[in-house]
């Protein structure tokens, strides 16, 4: 049980990545013989793990992707799966290209899985979103028709033209139930259930990537959605299951709360990989996420193994605050960049309060708008600078996320190496000083890098 005080159920779910839906496009292939393994989703199956009764032709190649005899016509190749650290080469050497083009909801969910597994959270939260607003008429047509429908309606089973696969993405089996609607609404409505599987795990994901952000507000948002249209949505049951909990600290309604996510799910999924964990720990709830005790110390919390930690419950309100009371529509990125100006030079002048207001009110659009994309490295930048004092766990992980951005981003190195100084780690900050000299002389000079270095030696 140490590990869920150390790093929180709903982190660890968070950091669990789940498998990407089907790839929308596939090579055109014979019908698969009986009890072949599915190659819609482009996962290998590992050897020795056919389906039950299935078995492979005599001088098949191995499962594991060996060759080892020849392919019948028609099969599609072999080819070994794309590394997916050369895959996001790939892809951020195209990313211009990418920007603008249209998407389908399946290809801006790739996207979003990639740059999420890679922990490059801003981007995966920008491409989920647009993943969602492409299904966003999908998903009110769905709730239009649940509507109409009503809730005493019997349900239906989608029909076999209903099932997404390797040459049927969403919009092929939205099309199904449209034509479904008139006579047999109810198989409509489970056409439609169906092809909002991808937009349903992109608003999963994209809670996820918002909690390992800090945004807990956006996580829960997020979740909630998408239990609005699939109450037994199993990864979100459990995950603001356990983030209820976590926040509870002995609060007995909050407790409640969460006890009723993590029932739902054992009774709509007594079988899922998640029911295990809930099963150990549903009987213990109330001791494991009791009111916990002030942080520990440093020096402490490094003997317990303790490196992590979100930001503070004021942080994140004042995030939220921040962003609903700077008008999206009237605020462009010139506008942005005058208040992160602000921002670093109240940071330079030792305000580090009055600097992380200016930070809070810049950083949740970078995550949500595709033409704030160039600040959001600077903007995670200043804010870990700005709580460096206060609360280094947060400065540490959100200049994580302003170097996944910006590997040479000269404010966040400088920062981290402040970090690493204030912790005693003298060989990293000297190595984060070095790399803001070689990207910025000016800004070094400014902030007496050389000096910091010596520091460090």
């Amino acid at each position: 049980m140490k590990h869920l005080r150390l790093v929180g159920v709903a982190s660890a779910l968070a950091l669990a990545c789940s498998k990407p839906p089907p790839s929308p496009a596939a090579p055109e292939a014979k019908p698969l013989p009986p009890g072949h393994p599915d190659i819609a989703s482009g996962q290998r199956m590992p050897a020795g793990e056919l389906p039950p009764g299935a078995e492979m032709p005599p001088g098949h190649p191995p499962i594991d992707g060996a060759q080892g005899g020849s392919l019948p016509p028609g099969h599609p190749p072999l080819a070994p799966q794309p590394d997916a650290k050369e895959l996001l080469k790939q892809v951020d050497a195209m990313k211009e290209q990418l920007k603008d083009r249209p998407k389908s909801t399946e290809i801006a969910l790739a996207l979003g899985n990639l740059y999420y597994e890679n922990s490059r959270y801003l981007e995966a939260i920008d491409s989920y979103r647009q993943a969602e607003e492409t299904a966003a008429p999908l998903e009110k047509k769905y709730a239009d028709l649940r509507a109409k429908v009503g809730p005493k309606a019997k349900p239906a089973k989608a029909p076999a033209a209903c099932a997404l696969g390797q040459d049927r993405g969403s919009e092929a089996v939205a099309a199904e139930g449209d034509k479904l609607v008139a006579a047999k609404p109810a198989e409509a409505l489970a056409c439609y259930q169906e092809a909002l599987a991808p937009a349903r795990l992109a608003h999963a994901r994209r809670g996820n990537a918002f909690y390992l952000v800090g945004n807990a507000d956006g996580a829960r948002a997020e979740h909630e959605t998408v239990l609005a249209s699939d109450p037994d949505y199993v990864e979100s049951l459990f995950f603001l299951g356990a983030m209820t909990l976590e926040e509870a600290q002995g609060d007995k309604a909050k407790l409640a709360e969460g006890k009723r996510y993590w029932q739902r799910l054992l009774e709509v999924a007594p079988d899922s990989p998640r029911a295990a964990l809930v099963k150990e720990n549903l009987p213990k709830a109330d001791t494991i996420f009791a009111k916990r005790a002030p942080p520990p110390s440093k020096a402490s919390g490094e003997a317990n193994g303790e490196t992590g930690g979100g930001p503070s419950a004021e942080e994140v309100s004042a995030m939220a605050e921040a962003a609903q009371n700077t008008p999206a529509e009237k605020t462009d990125l010139a506008d942005f960049t005058k208040i992160l100006d602000e921002g670093d030079k109240l940071l330079d002048e030792g305000k580090a309060d009055e600097a992380r207001a200016q930070y809070v009110r810049v950083m949740p659009f970078t995550m949500s708008r595709a033409d704030l994309a160039s600040l959001r490295g600077r903007a995670a930048a200043g804010m870990g600078g700005a709580v460096r004092k206060t609360n280094p766990a947060m400065a540490e992980r959100t200049l994580s996320m302003a170097l996944a951005q910006e590997p040479d981003n000269a404010r966040a190195n400088y920062e981290l190496g402040l970090l690493k100084l204030d912790q005693g780690d003298k060989a990293a900050a000297a190595a984060a000083f070095k790399k803001v000299i070689a990207k910025d002389p000016y800004f070094a000079g400014a902030h007496h890098v050389n000096d910091l270095i010596a520091k460090a030696r």
